[in-house]
């Protein structure tokens, strides 16, 4: 059994090839083969047709690798994730501005994504990942990718995001700096899911 409360970061530790990631698809309604039930705001997602809309609505996603579209840039990438809301044209321009002057990176907004340095690629992932107001966001080693410099930014940022917002995130890592920011700690072994902390 795994639950996860509203405005809480839980981290989840374990060898590599112990089923984190999959794991994570499952939460994240991307991997439908497994038993059990999983419910996303008292939803039973097995029994709903519209997996779809509450992946792209109550959920976001940082990968390892930043998964940006190269054809595009920032600001598009950061677009392309409000392109099924309802907010307005102007109010996502200040949206996306908003979120790049804090992390500082508004003046690479028109640059490519191999315009960008490691560090800032993830930054921006990050907050294509949250951009939409989701619920939830699932971390697949966030910062695997990153020096250490780099990786404090990212972990400092989703610390951040949780206490100036409702969203909840799952990081799946072998960083053991995300213990410090971390509400619960799991340890995945042997596929069976414990708490560490």
């Amino acid at each position: 059994d795994f639950d996860i409360l509203n405005n809480e970061i839980v981290s989840i530790f374990g060898p590599s090839g112990s089923g984190k990631t999959t794991f994570l698809n499952i939460l994240g309604l991307i991997d439908n083969d497994y038993n059990g039930q999983l419910f996303i705001n008292d939803v039973d997602v097995q029994k709903t047709k519209s997996k779809y809309l509450i992946r792209r609505t109550e959920i976001g996603f940082i990968f390892q690798f930043h998964h940006l579209l190269p054809e595009f840039n920032i600001y598009e990438n950061l677009l392309l994730s409000l392109y099924h809301t309802d907010i307005s044209e102007r109010d996502k321009n200040d949206l996306i501005s908003d979120y790049l002057n804090k992390l500082n990176i508004n003046k690479l907004k028109y640059n490519y994504p191999n315009q960008l340095s490691g560090g800032e690629r993830q930054k921006v992932s990050v907050i294509r990942s949250i951009i939409h107001s989701p619920k939830l966001v699932i971390a697949d080693e966030p910062t695997g990718n990153l020096d250490i410099k780099n990786s404090e930014i990212v972990l400092d940022l989703i610390h951040e995001l949780k206490l100036n917002s409702s969203i909840s995130f799952v990081i799946a890592t072998h960083d053991k700096n995300a213990a410090k920011i971390s509400d619960r700690i799991f340890l995945l072994e042997n596929k069976k899911l414990k708490l560490n902390r």
